[in-house]
């Protein structure tokens, strides 16, 4: 995770620390105490369920004790005589009434908002700032590995074609008069054609045992050269270049043929020594 975002959580954090400080009484107090109408608590006085009361300014604030339904006490509808000042003064004084709960409750309520939410959200923000580390790291591992396993297929490639090759065989300026092109005077009167042919094959058993029949007779390929290039009539030299090289793939054990087609005597209204191009075809 980059800098800038670790800074953002950070004042997140600090933010959300000073909010909770500052509101931190109010959601205690709330947590802790919840109210009752004053016929409630009157209800709740009758059937002996009030273990304390106390009035503080125009606020009861009223400790509940469980009773089982049958001890709680009988009460008639009128109040004694003696109970029925402290009511009316009561009805007249309380504005709210609120039930608090016990030390124990405040006290598990006073942890959660001190110590758990804090932790929960330094968890959380953990959890987070790990999930991008290890995103990160994914994603830096992945494209390690793409790298790691193209360098390997392009080492196997290159180690498969090295170990088929072996040796080259080169005819370089066969030269020919063909009838190549799309201008009427290159189809009717033909110009010159330079072809070079490079083939990549195994020479070491013909190079060991001096045996024609173990290599590739290049007598061959110049009269299948001369053969496309005489004989044969096409537009574009790249046609030319393209029927040779497909022609010497499937005749001989080559695993690599490389062609190039030259126009020495190609008017462009200036001077130039050729115009050519060059394929190259790995075997299939």
């Amino acid at each position: 995770m980059n800098e800038r975002r670790i800074l953002r959580l950070g004042m997140a954090l600090v933010a959300f620390s000073m909010t909770l400080t500052v509101f931190a009484p109010k959601v205690k107090d709330a947590l802790s105490t919840k109210t009752m109408d004053y016929s409630e608590l009157v209800r709740r006085i009758k059937r002996g369920e009030v273990a304390s009361l106390t009035i503080a300014k125009d606020t009861a604030y009223v400790e509940l004790k469980k009773i089982a339904p049958g001890n709680q006490r009988k009460y008639k509808t009128v109040l004694p005589e003696a109970d029925q000042g402290f009511y009316t003064l009561a009805r007249e004084n309380v504005k709210s009434v609120k039930i608090v709960r016990p030390v124990w409750e405040n006290m598990l309520v006073a942890v959660i908002i001190s110590f758990l939410l804090p932790v929960l959200l330094m968890f959380g923000l953990y959890m987070m700032i790990a999930r991008q580390n290890a995103l990160s790291y994914k994603q830096a591992t992945d494209a390690g590995q793409r790298q790691a396993m193209f360098a390997e297929l392009a080492d196997i490639v290159e180690a498969k074609r090295a170990a088929k090759e072996k040796g080259k065989i080169l005819l370089s300026g066969l030269t020919f008069h063909g009838y190549h092109g799309c201008l009427p005077e290159e189809t009717e009167s033909g110009q010159q054609f330079v072809v070079d042919v490079e083939l990549s094959c195994d020479l070491s058993v013909a190079g060991q045992t001096d045996d024609l029949t173990k290599t590739i007779d290049y007598t061959k390929i110049y009269a299948d050269v001369k053969r496309i290039v005489e004989g044969k009539r096409y537009h574009l030299i790249e046609t030319v270049a393209e029927d040779i090289a497909q022609t010497i793939l499937k005749s001989y054990p080559v695993s690599q043929v490389r062609v190039r087609v030259k126009k020495p005597q190609v008017a462009l209204g200036g001077a130039l020594e050729y115009v050519g191009v060059e394929v190259v075809r790995p075997t299939p």
